[in-house]
């Protein structure tokens, strides 16, 4: 056991990583699979987020061909997958990208959390020769 805890992983300073939350949670919807009339128009699957900002309210998140954008579904009420028009549209071709329209701690949390990853192991980011 002593052998493995002194391998280069438990030396490394990804030990020392600032672990800061961006998103309350996330899961898959219970209106997954996707229905086949929503699959011909190109969704994939359909998550729910509860952001930090807001933790007791559920944001429904329709993944497509296209990208990710928020819809009006409820996972209690309706199942509306089609962007939202309740609320300002969020759309992105990357789940971060949605994730940052919706929440902007998500996107603070992220950029302080990337930035600790480089603080301790600069190469996982390097330029490919």
């Amino acid at each position: 056991m002593n052998q493995l805890l002194s391998g280069a992983i438990y030396k490394s300073d990804l030990n020392k990583l600032q672990h800061v939350p961006c998103i309350e949670s996330i899961e898959f919807s219970c209106n997954n699979p996707v229905p086949e009339n929503r699959r011909m128009a190109g969704d994939l699957f359909y998550l729910v987020v509860r952001t930090l900002e807001n933790p007791s309210y559920e944001h429904g998140i329709t993944c497509s061909v296209n990208g990710f954008y928020k819809n009006d579904s409820s996972e209690r009420v309706q199942f509306a997958p089609l962007p939202s028009q309740k609320s300002n549209k969020c759309y992105s071709y990357t789940l971060a990208g949605c994730l940052n329209q919706l929440s902007s701690a998500f996107g603070r949390n992220l950029q302080i959390y990337l930035a600790s990853i480089l603080k301790c192991e600069p190469y996982f980011i390097s330029p490919i020769a």
